[in-house]
């Protein structure tokens, strides 16, 4: 239940940190190595 809307929470990260982060769900989706990067402390939930 909980997962269903996440997309419809508000999330206060800046915007910086949302591209970020957006970059790396894209690598992790594509299948492509995730290396360190300041994204990685965003709590981005393992699928």
């Amino acid at each position: 239940m909980r997962d269903e809307h996440a997309e419809n929470e508000p999330v206060n990260f800046k915007k910086e940190d949302k591209i970020t982060a957006w970059k790396l769900f894209l690598k992790r989706a594509r299948g492509q190595p995730v290396r360190g990067h300041k994204g990685n402390n965003l709590k981005l939930g393992k699928r």
